[in-house]
């Protein structure tokens, strides 16, 4: 049938991995005036795609606070948050965000692209390219500006953004989950073999075997009450794998530009180009010239 499970979340679900990720570097969040951690955040989320709904909705699950959010004729806010799974039903009903009765405030036509200059904690432009110009940056309120969209801040922008001490996550990184999970999908394809089902029984049963043999003095040792005996040996779906991977893969890409941009001091897109150069280089090296 082709494909691969959490293909579509993947790179929604990669701008959550990657904003949690950066969230907990002390450093960063020392310098965007913020304490560690995603929960209790407040975010708005420009575009409310496949890409903003993902990334709103884990952002949503695991703390932070969607105060505002937009798609493309209409912008709603409101100080208590928004849950996403709600909008996402109310525009399947109605195609719109139009009227939506947990709004405090709405902004229409022209007046969506306010939505951009709200205070917040984290900003998230998931929409479009060239959303924050040297026109609107000034007006920018948010402490970290998270790029899911592809370019949405142009580069006359970021320098403005970079002396109001606001911090810039490129979507380079951030919102490389898509293409990751692509990625996994070719090297199934390779194989013709889903991730997971070669080992999938025998990890079942080898968990179970591991059940019944835990003892302690003598005594058998109960599993938590909470939890079914089936949920504790459930091997993982090929779209565990792929999100553990994809997870893998954020961390991994968050904490070498981390690394990068405080060895060099620069900001993290800088950081980000120059270990993309270094790994073409070590690749180009490491592959050789028949001809050279």
């Amino acid at each position: 049938f082709g494909g691969i499970a959490g293909r579509l979340e993947a790179t929604g679900l990669g701008v959550y991995m990657g904003i949690s990720e950066f969230m907990q570097q002390e450093d960063l969040m020392r310098k965007a005036g913020l304490e560690r951690g995603l929960a209790g955040k407040s975010f708005v989320i420009q575009g409310f795609g496949n890409v903003g709904y993902h990334a709103a909705k884990n952002i949503h699950d695991n703390g932070g606070r969607i105060v505002a959010v937009s798609e493309m004729n209409t912008a709603i806010y409101s100080s208590n948050g928004l849950d996403p799974e709600e909008l996402l039903f109310y525009v399947r009903e109605n195609d719109s965000l139009r009227g939506f009765p947990g709004a405090e405030q709405e902004f229409r036509g022209a007046q969506v692209s306010q939505i951009l200059e709200l205070e917040c904690d984290v900003l998230v432009p998931a929409a479009f390219q060239k959303q924050i110009t040297q026109e609107n940056a000034r007006r920018v309120r948010a402490k970290m500006v998270c790029e899911a969209a592809n370019g949405p801040v142009t580069p006359f922008a970021e320098d403005i953004l970079e002396k109001k001490g606001v911090i810039v996550v490129p979507d380079l990184i951030l919102n490389a989950g898509g293409v990751t999970v692509s990625y996994f999908e070719w090297l199934k394809n390779l194989s013709h073999v889903r991730f997971g089902r070669l080992t999938r029984k025998w990890e079942e049963q080898s968990k179970e075997l591991m059940l019944d043999s835990m003892v302690l003095n003598g005594k058998e040792i109960g599993a938590n009450p909470n939890l079914r005996r089936a949920d504790i040996i459930k091997a993982p779906t090929e779209g565990d794998i792929v999100r553990s991977g994809l997870e893998e893969a954020m961390a991994t890409a968050c904490e070498e530009t981390m690394y990068r941009s405080k060895k060099l001091g620069t900001n993290l897109r800088i950081a980000a180009y120059v270990n993309a150069l270094h790994k073409i280089q070590k690749n180009v090296d490491s592959a050789g010239y028949l001809f050279s």
